[in-house]
């Protein structure tokens, strides 16, 4: 049989809420060249330099990314994160804010600048309140591309 999957690529479905009442009205920076996608009979390719991978189960992400999906992802510089997009930041730096995990998986929705420089503030699709951390460029371990259901 043929397998099938379910994508969601960045840029395509503007999908965010902030709050408990506020709608956010941009989706995720597109990533990928749409001509860069082909679609064959059993498989689906993207040109580029991507990789695949798990999230973890913790519901923040619902309904965008659920226990069962996994991310479609790349390395990005510094100028390809926007707001709307949804990153995976190393946990590290902030063992305080986040004590039971490597990394979370969550959506920017703001970009701002301190006196250390550019920062971006990230809230889960499902969580009431943004993140308590101010997210460096050198915390983002990728940006998320796509979405495998």
């Amino acid at each position: 049989g043929v397998a099938a999957a379910t994508i969601f690529f960045q840029g395509i479905i503007p999908f965010l809420s902030q709050g408990k009442d506020q709608k956010v009205d941009y989706a995720p920076s597109s990533h990928i060249n749409l001509n860069d996608i082909k679609v064959y009979e059993n498989y689906l390719m993207i040109k580029g330099n991507f990789q695949y991978g798990g999230v973890s189960s913790t519901g923040s992400m619902y309904p965008c990314i659920s226990d069962n999906s996994s991310l479609i992802y790349s390395v990005p510089q510094p100028d390809d994160i926007k707001a709307g997009d949804i990153i995976a930041v190393n946990v590290s730096n902030f063992k305080n804010i986040f004590p039971n995990g490597t990394t979370f998986t969550h959506r920017v929705i703001s970009i701002g600048t301190d006196e250390k420089g550019i920062y971006y503030l990230t809230k889960g699709d499902n969580n009431l309140f943004e993140d308590k951390a101010k997210i460096r460029f050198s915390d983002i371990k990728y940006v998320a591309v796509g979405v495998l259901w």
